[in-house]
């Protein structure tokens, strides 16, 4: 289903993050210019545009299939 995929995805983001030391989305958004509400609810698996998922691979140095392999 669609929205298990977003969520996995939102998961994914979530992981990255965690990854790179940030414990909160907001000092992750704000050091990376990008919308903390929008960032919040991609977190969850709602409101995913393309053009946002690429600002976080860009933010995380990344591939997209380098940020898409790590979906489960």
């Amino acid at each position: 289903m669609i929205q298990d995929d977003l969520k996995k995805v939102g998961a994914r983001m979530r992981e990255l993050r965690k990854a790179k030391g940030f414990t909160g989305l907001d000092e992750f958004a704000y050091v990376n210019k990008l919308n903390r509400g929008t960032y919040g609810r991609m977190e969850k698996g709602y409101n995913m545009t393309m053009k946002n998922i690429l600002r976080v691979a860009h933010a995380h140095k990344m591939t997209l299939e380098d940020f898409f392999k790590g979906v489960r």
